[in-house]
């Protein structure tokens, strides 16, 4: 490929920015420099030059044999370009200079926006100053500059001298750059390869070297008394929290009125945590802080040590949803089609910003400018003075067993459904196991690509020590799909109800799929219709081949709009209840409807009672109702308790909440099943709680529950217990399984590949997420009993 491009590159072919991310994560040695155009940074060029790497940022960025932890600590900066312009040209965030990740560029954003509308040097008639940490290739003057937000203020941006050499370059052979700055102040760079006018100073300097780097801004002229905001955007989370925290702990020594602001990692224990320090570590750039200060308290505990006595902190949760307009969320909320609700609050929770007050700036002023948001900080600083994550009551890891599935890569996915096979077996048939049909999803094929399935397969798990499993026979759908419902009914048949290819492709079919299972001297060389080596049958000693026909069938009456993320409730013995989901322009529903499997028709459930648009939730019969928990609503917030609908009479249904004296916790996709009269819930995801992968038992007679960990610290591949799917199985229907779950995990890379084979899915979540797609996924099957 690298020789192909050549051609191109000698001519001056523009390059789209995938094909950048490409060429720079995979091609640093090759012989080009990248150049930008003044006027439009959209406008990517290469041209040849001997003995020079690849950079995104048109300089010139020589490999040396400097420490490849500070390279790659950099190169970090170079990553994040790509994401920054995909956001921007997508309308989350304007930056006519290049910004962009929306949700940190916008809380980072908002705290300078209220440190540079204060008055606090009015009365000494200083300038205000920002020290940017750390600054890379960030625009911060030249954004506040054209907006006119830079009377009477300095801006000092300091980073790895080779990296500031860069930078320099690229403002002075631009002219609007540079007449941005004003002109030079001579003697004062000699030493820093950077530039210093009256209003900018870029320094370069290693900041692990607290005497240089204060002797630095010294001579460059900061003023330790003038109001100064200190911003540390991703960059002491890669240094040694020796050193990290001596900056923290400098910073409060040497001003005297300040506000240091960070935004960096926590969480780095959880699933998600685990899978984000990984990648950052597979990269070169580990995060060295977030072991030692892993939560909120950690975080505050360590500023209030080293002198930042009132401080705040919020996670990325916090931010959107508590400080962000109800105005401009529905205006970023409506910009593109999202489907990836649990990734973008599992990353908003993993993020946060921490603002310390120093001297006459402090949190009250800076930030209660607005009464509202006084309010809104006053309450966060409150809420997070303690970590918020209520500990489960006790464990069940006695009764869980996790089992070894990783040799069947068809059972790595999510956004699947499974259903039981019951075939009544007779005494012709060695009745020692169950039958799991599994359909569709996101998942992983035998050679590591990630894809929508289209799958129906059929798994035995062995009654056996070792509950091993074997893929027993699989067949094919005409189009993959994900996010849909499922219900087993008839001993051997399973509808499928919607789903979706995309959230611009929603499907409004049913398909009817008989499994029929006959005897077979030798399972290994029957019936598979996959290609793919992780759909067929393993070699087992099991003698049974399941034949898998499927057809979508014709309906009558009121039918359902195309949906997705909805549910399908068994409600009679030849009927099922859908309920809620998702439809065409990401409207959330709250409608029902009854599908009977004998007529094949369709009637709308008239109901009384008002029950609240959601998708994601989960529904499970108790009794005389279909109970409705948790679910995502149109307003991105998980809805709180239990509502249930009343099936005795089908032409007088009524919605009633199941009111609970313990509020209970706010869950959505997660999964549900009954036992008795208790509702036995599986993860989920909570954007203000860390606390999700648990087991809720809610006793809906008594009206009382119980939260019990389910995650084990000693798994290798963490257990994310989000699109996951749960069954009860055996023959007193009291173990439980789970199947599959997860998600993508974004990461500072993007990858092209993601973009072109779903491009109407890719966009939403790097501008949003601030990550690009890296296909990590996290699945895998679990088992635990729970004695009731």
């Amino acid at each position: 490929t690298l020789g192909r491009m050549s051609t191109y590159i000698s001519n001056g072919v523009k390059l789209s920015d995938g094909l950048l991310a490409v060429l720079h994560n995979r091609a640093r040695d090759f012989p080009a420099v990248i150049l930008t155009s003044p006027l439009s940074l959209q406008e990517i060029w290469i041209t040849p030059k001997s003995n020079t790497k690849i950079c995104y940022n048109c300089c010139i960025m020589k490999k040396t044999k400097k420490s490849r932890s500070d390279t790659a600590v950099q190169g970090t900066n170079d990553n994040s370009i790509v994401s920054k312009l995909s956001s921007v040209n997508h309308g989350y965030y304007r930056d006519d200079f290049l910004q962009g990740y929306y949700i940190r560029a916008k809380a980072i954003d908002y705290v300078i926006q209220k440190f540079l509308d204060s008055n606090h040097n009015e009365t000494t008639g200083t300038n205000k100053q920002i020290l940017s940490l750390g600054a890379g290739f960030d625009t911060l003057y030249h954004r506040y500059y054209s907006s006119n937000k830079l009377k009477s203020t300095i801006v000092y941006e300091v980073d790895f001298p080779e990296l500031v050499k860069n930078k320099t370059k690229l403002i002075n052979n631009n002219d609007i750059l540079k007449a941005a700055i004003g002109d030079e102040i001579s003697n004062t760079t000699k030493n820093d390869t950077g530039i210093s006018t009256d209003t900018y100073k870029l320094i370069g300097c290693d900041l692990k070297n607290l005497p240089a780097f204060q002797e630095s801004l010294l001579r460059h002229g900061i003023d330790r008394t003038s109001p100064t905001l200190i911003l540390s955007e991703c960059v002491l989370t890669y240094i040694n929290p020796k050193y990290s925290s001596g900056i923290i702990g400098w910073a409060a020594k040497f001003f005297s009125n300040a506000i240091f602001v960070t935004y960096e990692q926590i969480h780095p224990n959880d699933a998600f945590g685990t899978v984000m320090r990984n990648h950052f570590k597979q990269i070169g750039s580990p995060l060295k802080c977030i072991e030692s200060f892993p939560t909120k308290v950690a975080q505050i505990h360590r500023y209030e040590s080293l002198g930042w006595s009132d401080n705040v902190i919020l996670d990325m949760n916090d931010f959107y949803y508590k400080i962000l307009s109800e105005d401009e969320r529905q205006r970023i909320e409506h910009l593109e089609l999202f489907d990836e609700f649990e990734e973008w609050h599992l990353k908003c929770s993993h993020y946060i910003l921490i603002c310390g007050f120093l001297g006459s700036l402090r949190c009250q002023t800076i930030l209660g400018a607005d009464k509202v948001h006084t309010v809104i900080f006053q309450d966060i600083k409150g809420y997070q003075s303690v970590d918020v994550s209520p500990v489960a009551e006790s464990d069940v890891y006695s009764h869980c067993h996790f089992l070894n599935a990783s040799s069947i890569k068809s059972l790595q996915r999510f956004g699947h459904r499974i259903c039981h096979l019951d075939f009544n077996l007779t005494s012709s048939f060695d009745n020692n196991g169950t039958f799991i049909a599994v359909t569709g999803g996101f998942g992983l094929l035998s050679d590591s690509r990630h894809r929508r399935l289209s799958d129906i397969t059929v798994f035995h798990m062995a009654e056996d020590t070792n509950r091993n499993i074997s893929l027993i026979s699989s067949a094919q759908l005409d189009t993959p799909r994900l996010f849909h419902a499922a219900i087993a009914f008839g001993g051997n048949k399973m509808a499928l109800f919607g789903g979706r290819l995309s959230p611009l492709r929603h499907f409004d079919d049913i398909i009817m799929v008989t499994f029929n299972l006959e005897s077979a001297t030798d399972a290994t060389n029957k019936l598979t219709t996959n290609d793919d080596s992780s759909m067929k049958p393993a070699s087992s000693p099991i003698t049974y081949k399941v034949d898998i026909n499927w057809e979508k069938i014709a309906y009558s009456g009121s039918a359902p709009s195309p949906r997705w993320r909805h549910s399908a409730t068994t409600i009679g013995q030849n009927k099922c209840l859908i309920f809620g989901g998702i439809t065409a322009n990401m409207k959330t529903l709250n409608d029902s409807y009854i599908f009977e499997f004998d007529s094949h028709k369709w009637l709308k459930a008239s109901t009384v009672g008002l029950v609240s648009p959601r998708h994601s939730h989960s529904a499970s019969k108790w009794n005389d109702y279909v109970v409705i928990y948790g679910g995502l609503g149109s307003d991105f917030k998980p809805v709180n308790g239990i509502d249930a609908l009343n099936i005795k009479d089908e032409l007088d249904m009524k919605w009633v909440n199941l009111e609970f004296e313990q509020q209970l916790p706010t869950r959505y996709s997660h999964t549900a099943n009954i036992i008795e009269d208790r509702l036995l819930v599986i993860g989920g995801i909570d954007p203000f709680s860390n606390c999700t992968n648990e087991l809720i038992d809610i006793n809906l007679k008594s009206r009382t529950w119980k939260r019990f960990s389910l995650q084990e610290p000693s798994i290798e591949i963490p257990i994310m217990l989000h699109n996951h799917d749960s069954i009860l199985l055996d023959h007193d229907k009291r173990k439980l399984y789970t199947i599959g779950g997860g998600g993508n995990c974004f990461s500072f890379a993007v990858s092209p590949k993601w973009s072109e084979n779903h491009p109407d899915e890719s966009n939403f979540v790097k501008n949003k997420l601030m990550k690009g797609y890296r296909g990590n996924i996290r699945m895998g099957i679990k088992d635990f009993y729970y004695s009731v």
